[in-house]
């Protein structure tokens, strides 16, 4: 089966209008308009490059209460089930991390 993202509720992210200030609200740094949001087909909202980017620029800045990682998750409401989680996907961070996604993506 084909994944129609316009079906789904991922797709209905905030506009290009709100972006910036909702990313600033949650304490993300600009990194000097290096990345703009734009509307892309079959993606929805993305962040793409606005301009050539040097190496080893910094593009963003995510402080480190909005990183998703086995600590943060450990910290969280599902934190007591981490290690039955980790076993049950063979140690695989990434289904871990799956599942907290989907956590605070249920928050809002």
């Amino acid at each position: 089966p084909t994944l129609n993202l316009k079906d789904n509720a991922l797709y209905a992210l905030p506009s290009i209008k709100t972006l910036w200030p909702w990313l600033l609200d949650c304490g993300i740094q600009d990194g000097n308009g290096a990345v703009r949001g734009e509307t892309r087909d079959g993606f929805g909202l993305c962040l793409v490059a606005a301009r050539p980017i040097r190496k080893d620029e910094k593009l963003l800045g995510i402080p480190a209460r909005l990183h998703l990682s086995v600590g943060a998750a450990r910290k969280s409401p599902m934190g007591v089930a981490v290690d039955q989680v980790l076993a049950a996907v063979d140690g695989d961070e990434s289904g871990l991390l799956s599942l907290y996604l989907l956590y605070e993506f249920s928050l809002g």
